[in-house]
């Protein structure tokens, strides 16, 4: 059976919880990662043998696949990501809180 493919969004200290879980799973592999910052990206895609990073989610989401894409971004900024994330046809994770109000919340729900 295959690995689960998992995109990364946010690579803070809540991205590196996610990706240190994600390692712990033999069934998971992290393709792609995804930071504003571009020198944390790069980073943190060598400190966990990610093989692709992005500046921006959309250029990661137009090219890679995933089973999962794992969000790790504050929740004001968490809609636009899952939303996108949702489009491109992958489940999606989201650290807690989902999002900054119960409007953005709906979005994101409607939008799985």
């Amino acid at each position: 059976m295959r690995p689960l493919t998992i995109g990364l969004i946010g690579c803070g200290s809540h991205g590196h919880r996610h990706l240190q879980n994600f390692a712990a799973q033999p069934a998971t592999e992290v393709v792609a990662l995804a930071d504003t910052n571009l020198a944390r990206a790069h980073a943190v895609a060598e400190t966990f043998g990610v093989a692709h990073h992005y500046e921006h989610y959309a250029a990661m989401l137009e090219r890679h696949e995933f089973d999962i894409v794992s969000i790790a971004l504050p929740p004001a900024i968490n809609r636009d990501a899952a939303i996108a994330a949702f489009e491109a046809g992958a489940h999606v994770m989201i650290s807690k809180p989902l999002a900054l109000d119960m409007s953005q919340a709906r979005e994101i729900i409607d939008s799985a």
